[in-house]
């Protein structure tokens, strides 16, 4: 998935990564003759690519989006609670909340990788091009810095688990204005 270089740092090693928009780093060896960057060796060429388009390894990777199911069988019985101790048990900090029928969310993106997961009621999810349902149970990765939206589906209210990983914050973006917020 193309996303735009907005910096460069050091590794452990010094090797040069480049800083993605999506939050991302990608490695930007140069190592004549199997990689060839020697812009990537002084500053001003490193500053000539701010902005360019590289591919984010690690964003085509978490493209799969799917949906965890809850499984009785291997998540025991189904309740709210642990729903919030599966979510939690995998890092995540979670938020309750309960969106009324009619609620939209419009295309945004979030600068932390999130989970949404429903406690009932049905709630659409449009990522990527694809457009996903998701019921009670159901948990759906959203990365950092995708572009998706949301809506509750029929006359019955969402209730809702946010989780984002222990210890960040959570900028929204929408319409390419950053507000604080979930």
């Amino acid at each position: 998935m193309e996303r735009s270089i907005v910096g460069f740092h050091q590794d452990e090693h010094g090797d040069w990564v480049a800083d993605l928009a999506c939050g991302h780093g990608q490695h930007v060896r140069h190592q004549p003759p199997l990689v060839s960057r020697p812009w990537v060796i002084t500053e001003e060429g490193r500053r000539t690519r701010l902005g360019t388009a590289l591919n984010c390894k690690r964003c085509d990777e978490e493209c799969a989006m799917t949906i965890q199911r809850w499984d009785d069988a291997q998540d025991g019985r189904f309740s709210e609670s642990a729903l919030r101790k599966k979510m939690e048990k995998a890092g995540y900090a979670v938020t309750r909340y309960v969106y009324p029928p009619g609620t939209e969310f419009p295309n945004h993106t979030h600068s932390v990788d999130k989970l949404d997961a429903v406690v009932s009621g049905r709630f659409r999810m449009v990522m990527r091009s694809r457009e996903l349902v998701l019921e009670r149970g159901d948990i759906l990765a959203v990365p950092r810095g995708t572009v998706h939206s949301a809506e509750v589906l029929g006359d019955e209210p969402v209730v809702s688990l946010d989780g984002i990983k222990q210890g960040e914050s959570c900028l929204v973006t929408e319409s390419g204005d950053r507000d604080d917020g979930r």
